[in-house]
């Protein structure tokens, strides 16, 4: 955009005109430098700016979600990105098995040097945003049956063996058969 100056083209003091005159064409001159240097910090500072954001959801919501070892929140959860590349995620939830996976969040194309210069002078704001969403697999019910239970004990028991330096114990057994 191109201010209108009236001297622009005048570049020599000696012209010939009324006293004075140069003066004023120079205050002139110096009024639109200023007002060149005012909206060209306008327009930076009116720049738009770069967004990214990450979406992070599971079948279940309320999961507890881990990115690279940092505690992040519960789903549904939205975060700003500020590093692209691989993500270790671990989400968790009581009743449910823990899902541990690696995720990448590529860079966008406009945040490839020297085109990032370019997206951050926009004068409108650019977002970019993924989604991740996580299928959460029931935990397997624990056993109920007391009888297996024990009869798993009792055959581990026959898989002990004492040796030469396993002392005898000091008291009797308090169990009873």
């Amino acid at each position: 955009m191109r201010m209108a100056c009236r001297y622009r083209n005048l570049l020599t003091p000696f012209s010939f005109g009324a006293p004075g005159h140069y003066a004023s064409r120079m205050a002139h001159l110096a009024a639109c430098g200023r007002a060149r240097l005012a909206l060209t910090m306008l327009l930076l500072a009116s720049a738009g700016c770069v967004e990214n954001t990450l979406t992070i959801n599971t079948t279940e919501p309320g999961a507890d979600v881990y990115l690279n070892d940092q505690y992040v929140g519960r789903t549904p959860l939205q975060r700003d990105v500020t590093w692209f590349g691989k993500y270790d995620v671990v989400v968790r939830k009581d009743g449910y098995q823990t899902l541990k996976t690696a995720r990448w969040y590529s860079t966008p194309a406009y945040l490839i040097p020297p085109l990032d210069l370019a997206a951050a002078l926009l004068p409108f704001p650019v977002i970019s945003s993924k989604e991740w969403t996580f299928d959460l697999a029931p935990s397997p019910a624990p056993e109920s049956d007391t009888t297996a239970l024990l009869a798993r004990g009792d055959e581990l028991k026959g898989d002990l063996k004492s040796s030469e330096y396993t002392r005898a114990p000091a008291t009797a057994p308090t169990t009873r058969k």
